[in-house]
Order: structure tokens, then sequence, then C-alpha cells
């Protein structure tokens, strides 16, 4: 993740997004898996309004260094301080004979700026089944068993419910209470804890 120089009014109104973000209902199926998932529009109407809200706009561009598709994600705040990190994948082999390229490159790229979204804005990764068979290798759901996947969301619960005593508490008295809210908080931290203890005290001594 890179970030502006300064992140003071960026950390605040996320912190705010994070109280206000809610995990995105599944509304679309999956023909080969035979499962539901969260679109990319689903996610964006469920975002953006909270994002918009708080002084944050979601910028989303994509790159396509030495044939790897990358899709750039910037959370924009009002003030011009800014947060950003970038995704990448390959699309598949073999690809680039078919007539269907750029529909497989298309996909791929809906993927990444799905997945980022949703990452970035502490939403339920209820789409685990919604990548095609273009999924990015590492994160393919269809993967045969043994081949290495990526971390699931459960493993963010875990960091979560790993943290120490007195940042839960500060945490709580600041309003984050639900997995989303503290993931938003250190999230926007880049996980460094004594600076989500910092933005709690801040937040906790604004409450008077």
């Amino acid at each position: 993740m890179r970030t502006s120089e300064k992140i003071e009014n960026i950390s605040k109104a996320l912190v705010a997004v994070g109280k206000e973000m809610t995990d995105v209902k599944k509304n679309s199926e999956n023909p080969f898996l035979q499962s539901s998932y969260a679109d990319l529009p689903a996610v964006l109407q469920v975002a953006r309004p909270i994002l918009t809200k708080n002084g944050i706009t979601l910028i989303q561009f994509a790159e396509n260094p030495d044939g790897k598709p990358t899709v750039i994600t910037r959370l924009l705040h009002e003030s011009g301080e800014w947060m950003e990190a970038d995704l990448s994948a390959k699309v598949p082999e073999g690809a680039a004979e078919k007539t269907n390229f750029i529909q497989k490159l298309g996909s791929v790229i809906t993927y990444l700026r799905r997945y980022q979204v949703m990452a970035m804005c502490g939403m339920g990764a209820e789409d685990e089944d919604g990548a095609d068979a273009d999924a990015p290798s590492g994160t393919d759901p269809k993967a045969k068993p043994g081949k290495p996947v990526a971390p699931k969301e459960f493993t963010l619960q875990e960091r979560i419910d790993a943290l120490p005593k007195d940042l839960k508490d500060l945490l709580t008295k600041a309003g984050a209470n639900t997995f989303q809210q503290r993931y938003a908080v250190l999230k926007s931290v880049d996980w460094n804890l004594d600076a989500a203890k910092k933005m709690c005290l801040e937040e906790i001594q604004k409450k008077g």
C-alpha cells in the first residue's frame, strides 16, 4: 500500500466509513460452480455512497505491464490525502490464441477491481465463489487440491481476534465494535498497532 505524506484526515474518514460499511449481498450466479456471489456493480452500490458521504472518492484504473493485468485502486480524500494499492493477475495461458481474449482480459480486471474494493473498504467477502475460470492464479476457487491458494477472509478475522486486549478496549470505546469496523481501522494505518491506538484515543477524546 502507498499513501500520501500525511493521512490524518483520510484515516479519520475511514474510521467513519468503517462504522457504516456493511457486507454486500450476493446477487449473481456462477453456473460453473453452481454458487452465488456479489458482482462488481453490487459492491460499488454499497461502497460508493458511504465513501462519498465521508469525503472519499474511489478511483480505479488498469494497466498491463509486461502483459500482466494490474488494477490500481485509490481512495482519495477531499483534503487531498490518499491511499492506494495495486493487485495483479495473469490472463490464463492460451487465451491469447482465442478470439475471446479481450473478454478474458476484461474478466480478470473485473475480478481484481471487485476484490480490491471489498478489501480496502472492509466489506465482507461474500463472493469467494464469484471468480470465473479466469480467476488469478493462486486465488482460483476451482484450484485443484493441494494447489496454493490465497488466504481467505477467516485469516483476517484471526488477526483481529489476536489484537492486544488494550487495543481491543480502545477500539470498543472508539465505537469500532464489529469486525468490519476494526478491520477498517487497522487497514487505514497499514496494521500499525501504535497508530491504531493513537487514532482510537483521538476518536475517544472527540466524543468527550
